[in-house]
């Protein structure tokens, strides 16, 4: 059986099992997670069944060599010197190849609220696994992952889990544990952290 994902508007035909994408290969198994990983264990619409891994905390996973459906986000940017926004974590999604062995997982924290002298303690560190990584974020515009002209502070949407959620959203006065959320002035609230999430079909989901 194939499955059909779609990744910056194009979808691709990856089949479940045998030879893989040509240079590629198949999908990686992940066979051991730690750090309290959350397990997602759906079927979608095209009647697929998947298993994600969401960590919230730091850990690592084992894997072979293969292909991983992947969501990565940062901790998210806190306010600045009272009237600065901060801009929400960085994002990054979709399928990548990864080498087998043991893989660092690590979940970027939000910025704590900043003043002048300490911008520093501001940033939204990166969210990472293994060498793929999204970077660090400072206070800005109060900037989302999904902005655009007439939403500068939307997120990005994901169904990774299962469930359609909106991460990374920017200038939030209450923002979500573990969504990669910037902060929002006058009282300056700290940005949160972000999460990594990885998933592969039922069948490769071995931990």
């Amino acid at each position: 059986m194939s499955i059909y994902v779609k990744q910056a508007g194009t979808w691709y035909e990856i089949p479940s099992g045998g030879a893989g994408l040509p240079g590629l290969g198949g999908w990686a198994d992940i066979t051991t997670a730690t750090g309290n990983p959350t397990k997602h264990a759906y079927k979608d619409a095209a009647g697929v069944d998947w298993v994600a891994y969401e960590w919230t905390s730091s850990g690592s996973c084992t894997t072979t060599e293969g292909l991983v459906d992947s969501l990565l986000v940062g901790g998210g940017a806190g306010a600045y010197n009272g009237n600065t926004r901060g801009d929400a974590g960085r994002f990054l999604s979709g399928i990548r190849q990864i080498p087998s062995g043991s893989h660092i997982v690590t979940v970027g924290p939000g910025g704590s609220p900043a003043n002048v002298g300490n911008e520093n303690a501001l940033l939204g560190l990166a969210s990472s696994i293994g060498s793929y990584a999204t970077g660090v974020v400072s206070a800005g515009g109060g900037q989302g992952a999904g902005s655009t002209a007439t939403d500068i502070y939307a997120g990005m949407p994901s169904s990774i889990t299962g469930v359609l959620v909106e991460y990374a959203q920017g200038n939030l006065p209450s923002p979500r544990p573990n969504k990669g959320d910037g902060g929002t002035p006058p009282s300056g609230p700290a940005g949160s952290s972000g999460c990594v999430i990885v998933r592969v079909p039922r069948a490769n989901a071995k931990a």
